[in-house]
């Protein structure tokens, strides 16, 4: 997990980012996600699956 905890490491002090959040980071930057959709061959629902999970904040 990515994210801030207690001092102790207990508890999350703000939203946890988990591995969907990694992986739409890393997509984000190998992939230009407003260009594909300009494509007309690429397919859609792979489009969506591009969009469905923020990225994490301060990578993109």
């Amino acid at each position: 997990m990515i994210g801030q905890s207690t001092r102790d490491g207990g508890q999350p002090t703000s939203d946890a980012l988990g591995p969907r959040h990694l992986i739409s980071s890393i997509l984000h930057t190998v992939f230009d996600v407003a260009e594909l959709r300009l494509v007309p061959s690429f397919p859609k629902p792979q489009i969506n699956r591009l969009t469905e999970h923020a990225t994490i904040p301060g990578m993109s």
